[in-house]
């Protein structure tokens, strides 16, 4: 009696081989159907990708537009508003120094936050004190000036002509944080007409120094070494006329000599 064949599982397709042996093929698809099911799932892929696509393409409502540094604390109290505009009136739009002033007033608020707040609740305000401000930033002046400041140019102007250095140095508590250049400038703008009028009377300042000025420029290196400002202070009765640019230019001038 011959030898049995294997057993072959459920569902399994018997299939002879070369060597006449039943082989086992357990549940193979076939081509076809792995054909058919390779299409089925591109097609819901694809089906899928559609969907996400049109959900993606509908128009969603315009968000509205926000400053995040607005939202920092509470709604702004009066106070916090009234301290606000006071601090414009005394630094301008420098909200650090407007915050420092009302640190316990402003400890809620960030320094950007003042300044979204004075744009935005009273634009107005906000404009004219940006105006200002960049009138007086091309006036080449970081700070307004005062009357006290104007009428003491004038002063000076009066008795010293336009030797805005020895105006400067007589008016030093007064004019100390202006400097020589900026007494020039406001003179200039603010009083056109006597500038022009003094700038014709004054004598032009010549390249040729006397005996005197170098004798004085000398004796200034020996005290302040190269500090220029200081010896056209010190030395302003003989070097008045020459500014500390053309202090500097003198020496080394002589010193290639």
């Amino acid at each position: 009696m011959g030898r049995p064949g294997p057993v072959l599982p459920s569902g399994a397709i018997a299939q002879i081989g070369n060597n006449g042996r039943a082989v086992n093929m357990l549940n193979k698809p076939s081509e076809k159907v792995v054909a058919a099911s390779v299409e089925l799932n591109t097609h819901t892929k694809r089906k899928l990708q559609d969907t996400i696509l049109k959900n993606t393409l509908v128009e969603q409502p315009p968000k509205k537009k926000t400053r995040k540094w607005n939202v920092d604390g509470d709604p702004w109290t009066l106070e916090e508003n009234t301290a606000l505009l006071s601090g414009t009136k005394k630094h301008g739009l420098n909200f650090d120094r407007i915050k420092a002033d009302n640190e316990v007033i402003f400890k809620l608020r960030t320094v950007r936050s003042l300044y979204s707040h004075l744009q935005d609740e009273y634009p107005k305000e906000f404009e004219a004190i940006k105006a200002a401000s960049l009138k007086n930033s091309r006036s080449g002046s970081k700070y307004p000036w005062t009357d006290e400041e104007d009428e003491a140019l004038v002063k000076g102007v009066d008795k010293h002509g336009l030797n805005f250095s020895r105006i400067r140095s007589e008016n030093d508590s007064l004019l100390s944080k202006r400097t020589t250049q900026a007494l020039d400038n406001h003179y200039r703008r603010a009083h056109p007409k006597d500038f022009k009028n003094l700038r014709a009377a004054t004598p032009k300042i010549y390249n040729n120094w006397t005996p005197e000025e170098d004798a004085a420029l000398k004796r200034g290196i020996v005290h302040f070494d190269f500090d220029w400002q200081k010896i056209h202070q010190e030395e302003n009765k003989i070097l008045g006329r020459r500014t500390p640019v053309a202090l500097a230019s003198r020496y080394y001038s002589l010193i290639r000599l």
